[in-house]
């Protein structure tokens, strides 16, 4: 590639985002001169601020929270699995036309896809009702055949909505609005895997946890949280109680590479890609 690639990251907050080291690395596999553009937009500014991103040359950027599902209205195409989950974490930008993608799922599973045969026609929970938390339900119905899915929130009305849009695309499964609060009435629940899709435990509010108070911890389960950050509290916490546990620099790397397959056509292998952003860890679990 001889002209300079730009690419970028949408959300708010996001300060911590280790977006700019993935995009290093991969222009370092592979030789190509790039710029790396964050967009740090408050949603009382989006509908101003946005239509100036897509117009600013940009070739392709993730989307993170909070802008998950209100970059949707303003894309000229949407892929399959976007379309089915509600939101869009990838946008390739093309002769001035947008495309939205939902790249999460791929990388999501990579960590899992040793335990496939555990998973299959089991229990999951699901802390959050968000744009990520729909592309990994919908990742786990589709590849590893969950067939249950308990979905915790804060706000009941939400995970209502959230459960009643995702059901229509997945039919196959069951999925149940639970307000956290009220978590003690399903305290007997067998599952198999905890998915922690929210910010909690995560950079900005490393000292919060998703989980309800006297949670029942089974040994031997998966926890997976999709918060990257270091001596993450919630993720130290599942490996005390005998759980095996997965943090989000997976899915971040692999979400990352098939974004940029999305926008230039060109694959990456990931092992390279994460020894480079993440090599200062002694290993995850699992």
């Amino acid at each position: 590639m001889s002209e300079t690639l730009i690419f970028g990251v949408l959300g708010h907050q996001i300060g911590y985002s280790q977006s700019p080291e993935i995009f290093k690395a991969i222009s370092d596999i592979h030789g190509f001169e790039h710029s790396f553009v964050f967009h740090d937009i408050d949603p009382s500014d989006f509908a101003q601020e946005f239509p100036r991103v897509l117009t600013s040359g940009i070739n392709g950027f993730s989307v993170t929270i909070p802008h998950k599902k209100r970059v949707m209205p303003y894309l000229d195409e949407l892929d399959t699995k976007a379309s089915q989950i509600g939101a869009v974490n990838s946008i390739c930008v093309k002769q001035a036309r947008a495309y939205g993608f939902s790249t999460d799922g791929d990388g999501f599973k990579i960590p899992l896809l040793n335990h496939t045969a555990h998973l299959k026609n089991t229990v999951a929970l699901i802390f959050g009702a968000g744009g990520a938390a729909g592309a990994v339900v919908h990742c786990l119905a589709n590849v590893f055949r969950i067939a249950e899915f308990y979905v915790i929130g804060r706000d009941i009305d939400r995970v209502n909505k959230f459960c009643l849009e995702l059901g229509e695309a997945l039919p196959e499964v069951k999925l149940h609005a639970t307000l956290n609060s009220n978590w003690r009435k399903h305290r007997d629940v067998d599952y198999s895997l905890l998915v922690n899709c929210t910010p909690l435990g995560g950079w900005n509010y490393p000292d919060r946890s998703p989980v309800p108070e006297d949670f029942t911890w089974l040994k031997g389960r998966l926890y997976y949280d999709l918060s990257y950050n270091d001596a993450n509290r919630v993720v130290e916490m599942a490996h005390s109680k005998g759980l095996i546990a997965f943090d989000g620099s997976f899915m971040l790397i692999g979400q990352a590479i098939r974004s940029y397959e999305l926008w230039t056509g060109r694959s990456v292998d990931f092992e390279p890609v994460y020894r480079a952003v993440f090599g200062h860890r002694q290993g995850q679990s699992g």
